[in-house]
């Protein structure tokens, strides 16, 4: 029985260095405690570096594919908006043009008609604010990260 007890610790001593080494892929009757050389550390860590870089990559890259048609559709969305709010805000500012100029000129000769000359002044500003928010919604969309 002393015999049998002595194989299992010396099988184990040994079953253990070699998986030491067969872990770390090195010949299996090597020294498991041995320093590797500085240029194999280097490199060991070089290419570990640049496994975990190239892992880190393909993540971002997949996530970058996901997230691109939210933000394709988000950019869509107010371009809409915008487009709405300036027919809005056109049909109203010519509603009101038709109103001053049709006000200013019950009843008078059309060359004298200057408050509606003045009114479609006011039009064409208010006109030009509603490109400017397009514009604007079109430059927040390009700002936005992955565009």
């Amino acid at each position: 029985m002393g015999k049998f007890i002595w194989g299992l610790i010396i099988g184990a001593v040994l079953g253990l260095l070699a998986g030491m080494n067969i872990g770390q892929g090195k010949p299996l009757f090597s020294n498991p405690f041995a320093q590797k050389a500085a240029v194999e550390q280097f490199s060991d860590a070089a290419r570990r570096m640049a496994e975990q870089a190239r892992d880190t990559a393909g993540k971002a890259a997949e996530k970058a594919v996901e997230t691109a048609p939210d933000i394709q559709q988000r950019a869509g969305e107010l371009m809409r908006d915008a487009v709405e709010a300036v027919r809005e805000t056109t049909g109203k500012v010519m509603e009101q043009t038709r109103e001053v100029v049709h006000e200013a000129t019950k009843g008078k000769p059309a060359d004298t008609s200057v408050e509606a000359a003045g009114a479609v002044g006011e039009g064409a500003g208010a006109v030009s604010e509603g490109a400017g928010a397009v514009n604007e919604g079109a430059n927040a969309t390009q700002d936005r990260p992955g565009n």
